[in-house]
């Protein structure tokens, strides 16, 4: 996520020597030492596997399994997973509707050589990503960039395990073609090496606040404009670290300005359409701060 981990991350890397050891922020670990097989991806096609999980979650990484570009088997002294993928992937998540995949994607991040390694997948950091209990989602990548493909695929489908509270459907893959329709050719066999980093914890006030400079940025609006709205943004998550008590009322305060001034240029200098989103996520951490 682009707010911080409430993970230890030099924790979970100590521990990621051990294939064996379960991530409570990682959808799903891959147990190295039980491969038997693995394999390319083929451009054109899409591979991944569908989820629920029994609480709501924050997606806050997606990623994919880096195998040892050798292809060395893990019996092999030199066996070197988390060497660095080859190519560039696009991994992409989704909410599943019936027998469709919503579109926009929730999430997108393109994975490749220079991603975070944990746990021998590579990671990219995207915007959290709020998940549901109520819904089935579909996390898959194809193949984006490059002249390498790498061993994304690995067999038998059992080295790929899910962990609490991420239950894993099945591993399903087709031709991009068929894209919103969800991939239906299932694999009995393989685990398709996709995987995210998420949270059980939601995003608090900094946090979203952090966020929401960012999408201020992402909207790339004229310069005065821009650094008009993230100082007030800035001010507010100043006035969030401050110890004294009245920091909320001091934070409201900054974000109603925001808000004020956000409308001031909705249909000008900002379209209505990014108006709309700016103006909602700073009413819902004003929400949040008032208690609600």
């Amino acid at each position: 996520m682009r707010s911080k981990l409430k993970t230890i991350i030099c924790v979970l890397v100590a521990l990621a020597w051990s294939s064996n050891v379960a991530f409570s922020d990682v959808a799903a670990n891959i147990d190295t030492g039980s491969i038997t097989s693995t394999n390319t991806s083929g451009s054109g096609c899409i591979y991944g596997w569908d989820f629920t999980s029994t609480e709501d979650i924050v997606v806050t990484h997606l990623g994919l399994y880096d195998h040892d570009n050798e292809n060395r088997p893990p019996t092999d002294p030199d066996y070197n997973p988390g060497d660095g993928l080859l190519g560039s992937y696009e991994v992409r998540l989704w909410r599943i509707e019936g027998s469709s995949l919503v579109e926009p994607a929730l999430a997108s991040a393109i994975v490749g050589p220079g991603a975070q390694l944990l746990a021998n997948h590579r990671y990219i950091d995207v915007e959290d990503v709020e998940l549901s209990k109520d819904y089935s989602y579909f996390i898959g990548f194809n193949y984006s960039s490059g002249s390498m493909f790498d061993r994304t695929i690995v067999r038998p489908q059992s080295v790929g395990t899910a962990n609490s509270p991420i239950n894993i459907g099945y591993q399903r893959w087709d031709y991009t073609s068929t894209l919103p329709t969800l991939p239906d050719m299932i694999s009995e066999y393989d685990y398709l090496g996709v995987n995210f980093q998420f949270t059980t914890e939601p995003p608090g006030p900094v946090e979203l606040l952090e966020d929401l400079i960012f999408q201020v940025e992402d909207f790339n609006l004229q310069q005065g404009i821009d650094n008009s709205l993230d100082v007030k943004l800035e001010a507010a998550v100043k006035a969030l670290e401050d110890v004294n008590e009245n920091n909320d009322i001091s934070a409201i305060n900054k974000l109603e300005a925001f808000i004020a001034e956000v409308e001031a240029q909705r249909g000008n200098k900002i379209t209505d359409a990014q108006a709309t989103i700016l103006v909602n996520d700073a009413q819902a951490i004003i929400d949040l701060l008032n208690g609600g």
